[in-house]
């Protein structure tokens, strides 16, 4: 009875241990963004995350080229489908959110 009990608590747990192992993707950038400060030139960023939620500390890596902000981590099914969404700020397009395989972070620009 135990081992029964024991075998479906660990398979329970299985899939969030999965989630929280997986803190790095790769996204493509297709376009000149800004994130707080800094430009992002178009091409694909390392992203790493800190933290399992709901604030998380985002890193954006790419060469020489690296920014760190933190972010709101959302359990989302995004298809396993990476990508970013941006809005304008005047004449700017401002890097808002990095949607990643089953999650999804949401940018605190400041």
């Amino acid at each position: 009875m135990k081992r029964v009990f024991l075998s479906a608590a660990m398979l329970a747990l299985m899939p969030a241990s999965i989630f929280a192992s997986s803190k790095s993707q790769t996204i493509h950038i297709s376009e000149p963004l800004m994130c707080g400060s800094t430009q992002l030139a178009p091409g694909d960023y390392k992203v790493t995350w800190d933290g399992s939620g709901p604030i998380v500390h985002v890193k954006l890596t790419s060469g020489r080229t690296s920014v760190s902000t933190d972010a709101r981590l959302i359990a989302k099914d995004n298809q396993g489908q990476g990508g970013v969404v941006f809005g304008n700020q005047g004449s700017v397009n401002v890097l808002e959110e990095i949607d990643l395989r089953h999650s999804s972070l949401v940018l605190e620009n400041k």
